[in-house]
């Protein structure tokens, strides 16, 4: 009975031991529920200033990752891997989160390949990982400079050109008496003006998430006005002494000559100047909308063609 007794004696102390003990040092729980992990991959194709555009197939295999961890409202960088099937760890690019618990980045990776994101504690324990496909690459960077190029001259089109069409109906007051110039006439004044006035490139520079952005470069080198009017005097004085008193076909034919006129008037010289153009990435149509386009920088460049004094 003895020994009976000391070993309750010895148990019920161990017990309590090991109770006070772990009031000090809480057991971890064996069975911990990982949190849920909700994320999607939804886009392919990245690059800005920190990571260049060196080659398509490179920036092209770069792909965003959009989630969040039940319960984690803030993450870092150094919470979050991105493995491959091998456990290979792979290149985060990009990392932003934002006050409501939703982190974006961009990874270099493959297309329609099988990865898993890993969350770990500042412990370097893994709290919650979940797996996820990337995107085929539907964003081809051949594809998008095309579609840039395509907005940029149905916007110079519609818009520019346009107004400049439509700001020569103000320079025939002086010779409405006698000729009136036809729409076609005019449209080859104003595609003269424009056609030897603007030089532009279109350079890719930045795709992320939301957009595709190029950097318009141009220069903008009108007739000198001077000079055309001055051509225009003389050509017809000239035209008045061989046509004598039919002022209609001296007008006429100096309105036919203007496109030649302007083409071949020296230029005042102006300064390399740039203006932007980006879109959302979001559209599956070539056929945009003005709300997808914004170009800006473009605004100083129709006024000239008024100062035309036939």
């Amino acid at each position: 009975m003895k020994v009976k007794k000391t070993l309750i004696v010895i148990s019920i102390a161990l017990v309590i031991g090991l109770i006070a003990f772990f009031n000090v040092h809480p057991i971890p729980t064996l069975f911990e529920i990982p949190p849920q992990v909700t994320l999607s991959s939804d886009f392919n194709g990245y690059f800005d200033s920190e990571y260049p555009l060196k080659e398509d197939k490179e920036a092209e295999n770069r792909y965003s990752l959009t989630f969040s961890i039940e319960g984690i409202n803030r993450v870092s960088l150094d919470d979050v891997k991105i493995l491959d099937q091998d456990n290979k760890e792979q290149s985060i690019l990009t990392f932003e989160n934002d006050s409501e618990g939703e982190n974006t980045l961009w990874f270099a990776g493959k297309p329609n390949t099988k990865y898993k994101l890993s969350y770990e504690d500042r412990f370097s324990d893994t709290k919650a990982e979940s797996s996820f496909t990337t995107p085929s690459n539907r964003t081809k960077f051949k594809e998008v400079r095309k579609e840039g190029e395509n907005l940029l001259a149905n916007y110079l089109k519609n818009n520019i050109q346009t107004e400049i069409y439509s700001k020569l109906n103000s320079n025939w007051t002086n010779i409405s008496p006698y000729y009136t110039p036809t729409d076609e006439e005019k449209k080859a004044i104003a595609d003269a003006y424009w056609d030897s006035s603007m030089t532009y490139t279109l350079e890719f520079y930045e795709a992320d998430a939301s957009d595709f952005r190029f950097l318009i470069r141009y220069k903008w080198s009108p007739p000198d006005m001077d000079e055309l009017n001055k051509k225009i005097n003389d050509r017809e004085d000239q035209l008045k002494k061989e046509f004598k008193n039919d002022p209609k076909k001296v007008f006429k034919t100096v309105v036919s000559e203007l496109p030649e006129m302007i083409k071949d008037t020296p230029r005042k010289e102006t300064e390399e100047q740039t203006a932007s153009l980006s879109f959302n990435r979001d559209s599956p149509s070539l056929d945009k909308t003005s709300d997808r386009l914004r170009i800006i920088g473009l605004e100083d460049i129709l006024n000239t063609i008024e100062e035309i004094y036939p």
